[in-house]
Protein backbone atom coordinates (compact mmCIF):
# COMPACT_ATOMS: atom_id res chain seq x y z
CA UNK A 1 0.00 0.00 0.00
CA UNK A 2 1.32 3.75 -0.87
CA UNK A 3 2.16 5.74 2.04
CA UNK A 4 -0.43 8.66 3.13
CA UNK A 5 0.48 11.89 3.02
CA UNK A 6 -2.05 13.89 3.72
CA UNK A 7 -6.08 13.59 4.72
CA UNK A 8 -8.77 15.43 5.12
CA UNK A 9 -9.32 16.14 9.34
CA UNK A 10 -12.39 17.73 8.88
CA UNK A 11 -14.78 20.11 7.07
CA UNK A 12 -18.40 21.80 7.22
CA UNK A 13 -20.73 24.41 5.62
CA UNK A 14 -21.73 26.91 7.71
CA UNK A 15 -24.78 29.26 6.29
CA UNK A 16 -24.80 31.30 8.63
CA UNK A 17 -21.73 33.95 10.73
CA UNK A 18 -20.51 32.03 14.18
CA UNK A 19 -18.35 29.42 15.14
CA UNK A 20 -18.24 25.80 16.51
CA UNK A 21 -15.94 23.30 17.03
CA UNK A 22 -13.71 21.94 13.85
CA UNK A 23 -11.67 19.16 15.17
CA UNK A 24 -9.80 17.66 18.07
CA UNK A 25 -6.05 16.34 18.03
CA UNK A 26 -6.75 12.74 18.99
CA UNK A 27 -5.15 11.68 22.10
CA UNK A 28 -1.43 9.97 21.88
CA UNK A 29 -0.96 12.08 18.40
CA UNK A 30 0.59 15.17 16.96
CA UNK A 31 -1.10 16.41 14.44
CA UNK A 32 0.19 18.70 11.44
CA UNK A 33 -2.78 20.85 9.57
CA UNK A 34 -1.12 21.33 6.24
CA UNK A 35 -3.79 23.06 4.37
CA UNK A 36 -6.82 25.26 4.67
CA UNK A 37 -9.59 26.07 2.65
CA UNK A 38 -11.99 29.10 3.15
CA UNK A 39 -14.89 29.82 0.62
CA UNK A 40 -16.56 33.37 1.98
CA UNK A 41 -20.18 33.45 0.77
CA UNK A 42 -20.80 37.10 -0.64
CA UNK A 43 -21.04 39.51 2.24
CA UNK A 44 -19.41 37.44 5.02
CA UNK A 45 -16.63 39.66 6.31
CA UNK A 46 -14.20 36.91 7.79
CA UNK A 47 -13.52 33.15 7.99
CA UNK A 48 -11.36 30.86 9.26
CA UNK A 49 -10.15 28.68 11.53
CA UNK A 50 -8.22 28.94 15.26
CA UNK A 51 -6.51 27.07 17.60
CA UNK A 52 -9.11 27.34 20.36
CA UNK A 53 -7.55 27.49 23.90
CA UNK A 54 -5.25 30.80 22.40
CA UNK A 55 -7.46 31.82 19.88
CA UNK A 56 -4.24 31.69 17.37
CA UNK A 57 -5.64 31.57 13.45
CA UNK A 58 -4.19 28.77 11.90
CA UNK A 59 -5.45 30.77 8.73
CA UNK A 60 -8.44 32.31 7.05
CA UNK A 61 -9.70 35.21 4.41
CA UNK A 62 -11.15 38.42 4.65
CA UNK A 63 -14.60 38.91 2.71
CA UNK A 64 -15.70 41.50 -0.02
CA UNK A 65 -18.81 41.48 -1.72
CA UNK A 66 -18.05 38.59 -3.86
CA UNK A 67 -17.62 34.80 -3.83
CA UNK A 68 -13.94 34.66 -2.13
CA UNK A 69 -12.06 31.11 -2.34
CA UNK A 70 -8.38 30.82 -0.59
CA UNK A 71 -6.30 27.41 -0.20
CA UNK A 72 -3.62 28.30 2.56
CA UNK A 73 -0.96 26.26 2.72
CA UNK A 74 0.88 25.80 6.18
CA UNK A 75 2.63 23.54 8.75
CA UNK A 76 0.91 23.94 12.09
CA UNK A 77 1.00 21.66 14.88
CA UNK A 78 -1.31 20.37 17.21
CA UNK A 79 -0.42 18.77 20.21
CA UNK A 80 -3.15 15.48 21.59
CA UNK A 81 -6.20 17.08 22.81
CA UNK A 82 -5.75 20.66 21.03
CA UNK A 83 -8.67 22.00 19.13
CA UNK A 84 -9.74 24.22 16.38
CA UNK A 85 -13.00 26.29 15.77
CA UNK A 86 -14.55 27.54 12.63
CA UNK A 87 -15.40 31.40 12.88
CA UNK A 88 -17.33 33.09 10.07
CA UNK A 89 -18.33 37.17 10.68
CA UNK A 90 -20.86 38.88 8.64
CA UNK A 91 -22.25 35.69 7.31
CA UNK A 92 -21.55 31.66 6.22
CA UNK A 93 -18.92 29.66 4.07
CA UNK A 94 -17.35 26.66 3.55
CA UNK A 95 -14.17 25.45 4.66
CA UNK A 96 -12.11 22.27 5.26
CA UNK A 97 -8.31 21.46 6.67
CA UNK A 98 -6.01 18.62 5.30
CA UNK A 99 -3.15 16.95 7.14
CA UNK A 100 -1.62 14.39 8.52
CA UNK A 101 -1.51 12.41 12.14
CA UNK A 102 1.33 11.27 13.49
CA UNK A 103 1.86 8.74 16.59
CA UNK A 104 3.09 11.16 19.64
CA UNK A 105 6.72 11.61 20.75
Amino acid sequence: MAPIYSARLADGNESVAGSGLAYTAPVGTTVVVRSLSVVLFPGTTFGGIYRTASVAYVGGAVGSGALVVEAINMRQVLNAGETLTWQFQGGGGTWMISGYVLDAP
